[in-house]
């Protein structure tokens, strides 16, 4: 299941790409994807809105883990200190997107995407993360891994 949570909201110190932020976040994600029984496939994080890739076992556990994934790590957003931002409304912009990944080529696709989306959370333009993701996906540039390229020197 492709899953996408956005907040306009996660800006500056509350970025999810701020060392801190991403860290948490990993961190509550397997937490939550261990208790659950829910496996992580791929996750993408792009600054301002999550892109998860993953497969639930049952409803029930879709819903204990969107549940406890936003609550948490809206909590932990707005926690930090020097925070001096108060809302007017809730953290998220709306409920989870998310749609079932029904066919190699929209699984192909949603890989590719997220790809773009760890290299852009990396502070990659999105021209040269395209780039990289068609290249990696072609066979003709170096290997690619969790958002970080692996780059071998060959003299």
């Amino acid at each position: 299941m492709h899953i996408v949570m956005r907040s306009s909201v996660a800006r500056g110190v509350w970025s999810f790409v701020r060392p801190n932020n991403r860290n948490m976040i990993a961190h509550v994600l397997a937490k939550h994807a261990s208790t659950t029984g829910v496996e992580i496939i791929a996750t993408g994080n792009a600054g301002n809105h999550l892109h998860l890739r993953v497969r639930f076992p049952s409803l029930n556990a879709y819903k204990h883990f969107i549940r406890a994934v936003t609550g948490e790590v809206a909590l932990k957003i707005k926690k930090i200190a020097n925070s001096a931002v108060i809302l007017n409304r809730g953290f998220w912009d709306s409920r989870p997107f998310s749609c079932i990944v029904s066919t190699l080529g929209y699984a192909t696709r949603l890989t590719d995407y997220i790809k773009i989306n760890q290299l852009e959370g990396r502070g990659f333009n999105r021209a040269f993360a395209c780039l990289v993701v068609k290249r990696w996906r072609d066979g003709t540039f170096p290997e690619f891994d969790g958002g970080v390229l692996i780059v071998s020197s060959q003299s």
